[in-house]
């Protein structure tokens, strides 16, 4: 039974992880984006397809 707690604890961990790195990654992609100024389509599908890759993972 703890062993189970144990694990669920971790996976928790792991993903809190994820999901904080992936946000500061985003952040850095969008000044990217911005800096770069990619007009507003490109943006739009390059955000497109960070989503499909989120769902993916």
């Amino acid at each position: 039974f703890q062993n189970i707690f144990i694990t669920i604890l971790f996976i928790a961990t792991v993903w809190a992880l994820l999901t904080r790195l992936q946000s500061k990654l985003k952040d850095k992609e969008k000044h990217y984006l911005d800096k770069y100024c990619i007009n507003e389509d490109q943006r739009q599908y390059i955000l497109y397809l960070q989503n499909q890759n989120t769902i993916l993972l």
